[in-house]
């Protein structure tokens, strides 16, 4: 006579059901990791962009609110159900830079500032939890936000553009779109990860390989 399973022991997981699961679940991941690398990339090039030809294309600008949007809600969403609060943080800082753009005025103004505010405690909340490269960047993420507050306060009332050079001006006016870009881009990479597991994956079986020896 074969042994019955205990009455309330858990049922035996098959291995095939079990790797599908964990499939799943890498695929999520990386998904998420995408959206979230986009989300941030999208300001951060934005940032590059308005450095090196001065003036960006509205469709250009359009197109990349859509993006960072729907990648910054991709990630807000998965993020609040896992109830990751720094990676929330992150997807609301991004999605409000999104938005921001297309809303003029002062209220447009007002939803970067409360995004680049998110971002800085993103970057806070990053250096709290985390060692290693991943510390660092999140040094860079906050001291970064921190430097986009000073300067939204700085240009907006209170840095009395006039007494300066021209070629002070064009430095102040350039800073913080290379604040943008570096920020924007730490805040990225610290979602890559994921996407970059595959790939040392795939080089490390190559390289035990006998093919490639």
């Amino acid at each position: 006579m074969g042994l019955s399973p205990a009455r309330g022991a858990p049922a035996p997981v098959r291995p095939d059901r079990a790797y599908a699961a964990g499939m799943q679940r890498s695929t999520g991941e990386h998904w998420i990791a995408l959206a979230a690398v986009v989300a941030a990339f999208v300001p951060a090039v934005r940032g590059v962009l308005e450095v090196t030809i001065v003036f960006v294309p509205g469709r250009w600008l359009v197109a990349g609110a859509v993006i960072g949007a729907v990648g910054a809600a991709v990630v807000l969403v998965a993020a609040h159900r896992s109830g990751a609060r720094a990676t929330v943080t992150f997807a609301l800082a991004t999605l409000l830079y999104a938005v921001s753009w297309p809303v003029p005025g002062v209220i447009g103004s007002f939803l970067d500032l409360i995004g680049i505010g998110l971002l800085l405690g993103f970057g806070v909340l990053v250096v709290r939890g985390s060692t290693g490269y991943r510390r660092v960047l999140g040094w860079i993420v906050a001291v970064g936000a921190a430097g986009l507050v000073v300067g939204h306060f700085a240009l907006s009332w209170f840095f009395p553009l006039t007494l300066v050079s021209q070629t002070a001006l064009d430095v102040i006016v350039v800073a913080p779109s290379i604040v943008q870009a570096v920020t924007y881009g730490a805040a990225g990479v610290l979602f890559l990860p994921p996407l970059l597991r595959p790939v040392g994956a795939g080089v490390r079986t190559l390289w035990s390989s006998a093919e490639v020896r």
